[in-house]
């Protein structure tokens, strides 16, 4: 595996990801995402019983 270059491409992630600070969503598009994720029924615990574990609470 060459990762000669894989910090270069890390950085341009980073780049990537602080450009979406930048983005500003109206009260619809607030609502329309809202109204999305919605529909979706969650079910389960966010991390095994190991895993909250070695959470520090």
């Amino acid at each position: 595996m060459d990762c000669s270059n894989s910090w270069h491409t890390e950085l341009q992630r980073m780049i990537e990801n602080l450009g979406a600070a930048e983005i500003e969503l109206t009260f619809a598009e607030l609502r329309e995402i809202d109204d999305a994720f919605s529909k979706f029924k969650l079910h389960g615990e966010r991390f095994s019983p190991a895993h909250t574990a070695l959470i520090d609470h």
